[in-house]
């Protein structure tokens, strides 16, 4: 796998396009999104982007599902507003209404009862159980199975929820891997990542340890070019020399961090908020004072892991892009080209692991993958 993590400056999320309608003092953009299905709670929605032609009134519809796969960012005076474009099923009512206007639409908790040890007689049946999760999101009876169910349906579950075996040998022993670096600006970020994925998986899945019971090695290295920040490989964790100690690199990603800049602050590629000038003027140069590259450190133990990337933002396995992986060689439910943010905080910078990540690796162990 050659790249796995794109450089987090202000260039990510870049794919944005410009809506023709834009008038001196706004600026429209805008973004396709996941087919969501909404709730109206209050507000009006506006057939133009203007948001000057009254289409109707949310609140009158509110037992109406309202679909949306796309919306655009207003921006004016130093300031960005979220409309959503939603419409019914026959598209009679149809138009942009704020953000703040609906809600995802409740749907009804179907409660399936969990049988330990099931053993899976079909590939439709299986099928049945993961269709009831959520995207790449495995949960309920898919993580009590059988061993047997496990090995059998290995290849459809590994597509199902981008798993995959990245380690060219075992990475574990027992459930246990062992870390070690001879970096020594490496070890406080290698520490925080083990404790970090140990809590939250209430376990002590990784370990400190030393250059004779290493079963995974981590080191700065440099490489050609720049283009990436962490990479796993034979089964190495790898950090980038040039980015880790590069000043400007480290004060771009520090006031990202410090002033709490969320993706949509990021999406049309500018920062130019005087708070966050300031907070990059003020910004630490040391690459010790961030979360950043503890969170690269994670990104690459869930690769170890066997979990392959995700494009939801608060995975801390995820990528802007399919491509940054060799998608050609391994099994992945779909691609994707740009990030699905959800309005959420990258979890590169927050160090936070989803339900997602937690799930996948219990998944990958059942599987046999670590």
């Amino acid at each position: 796998m050659n790249k796995y993590i794109k450089i987090l400056g202000f260039t990510l999320l870049s794919t944005f396009v410009l809506g023709s309608n834009v008038s001196a003092n706004s600026k429209y953009v805008t973004k396709k999104s996941k087919l969501t299905t909404y709730q109206g709670i209050k507000g009006k929605a506006y057939s133009d982007k203007n948001l000057k032609k009254h289409s109707f009134s949310l609140k009158k519809y509110k037992s109406t599902k309202l679909y949306s796969n796309k919306y655009i960012l207003v921006k004016k005076d130093n300031t960005t507003k979220k409309y959503v474009y939603v419409h019914s099923k026959n598209n009679k009512l149809k138009g942009f209404t704020s953000s703040k206007n609906v809600k995802v639409y409740p749907t009804k908790k179907v409660n399936h009862k969990i049988v330990k040890n099931l053993d899976i007689t079909s590939k439709e049946r299986l099928m049945s159980y993961i269709k009831q999760c959520p995207d790449l999101l495995p949960e309920g009876q898919l993580l009590n199975l059988s061993k047997s169910s496990y090995t059998n349906y290995k290849n459809l579950l590994s597509k199902q929820f981008n798993i995959n075996k990245y380690s060219s040998s075992p990475a574990f022993k027992d459930g246990h891997a062992f870390l070690y670096t001879d970096d020594k600006d490496l070890k406080a970020p290698l520490a925080d990542a083990i404790n970090n994925w140990n809590k939250a998986f209430g376990s002590n899945i990784f370990e400190l340890g030393n250059v004779q019971d290493e079963t995974l090695k981590v080191e700065l290295v440099t490489k050609d070019n720049n283009d990436w920040d962490g990479m796993f490989s034979n089964n190495s964790i790898l950090v980038n020399k040039n980015n880790f100690y590069n000043q400007k690199y480290n004060k771009q990603i520090n006031q990202i961090n410090g002033a709490k800049v969320d993706v949509n602050d990021l999406i049309d590629g500018k920062n130019a908020k005087s708070k966050e000038q300031k907070e990059f003027n003020n910004a630490s140069d040391s690459p010790l004072d961030n979360k950043y590259w503890t969170g690269v450190i994670m990104h690459e133990m869930a690769h170890a892991m066997g979990l392959g990337h995700t494009p939801y933002a608060n995975d801390i396995v995820f990528a802007e892009s399919s491509e940054e992986q060799e998608q050609s060689k391994l099994p992945l439910k779909y691609t994707w080209s740009t990030l699905r943010a959800n309005n959420e905080k990258i979890a590169t910078m927050t160090n936070k692991l989803s339900q997602r990540d937690l799930n996948r690796a219990r998944l990958a162990k059942n599987m046999g993958i670590w």
